[in-house]
């Protein structure tokens, strides 16, 4: 049964977290987009702006700040559900 999560007021069904669902949609949205998560779990910058419409830049400051980021090889990636997790936080605000 649907209901809405009292903190923003966003749909959500039975007891799977708001995050979780926006985790998947970032997964699906890799898949149809054709875009690779390196480890099976981890978008690429770029690819994060992409999906959030945002510019390189914003996402570039975004992981300085509260988004959190891996480094493999000296280049950034952004786990997916630390990108869902930081969107569903950003919509609270």
């Amino acid at each position: 049964m649907a209901d809405c999560c009292p903190c923003c007021g966003y749909r959500r069904f039975g007891s799977r977290p708001i995050a979780e669902m926006e985790a998947d949609n970032i997964r699906q949205w890799a898949e149809t987009s054709r875009v690779t998560l390196a480890r099976g779990n981890l978008l690429r910058p770029g690819d994060a702006a992409s999906y959030t419409g945002r510019a390189l830049r914003t996402v570039r400051r975004w992981m300085a700040g509260d988004l959190s980021c891996v480094s493999i090889r000296g280049r950034k990636f952004i786990s997916v559900d630390a990108l869902a997790a930081f969107i569903v936080e950003s919509r609270d605000e």
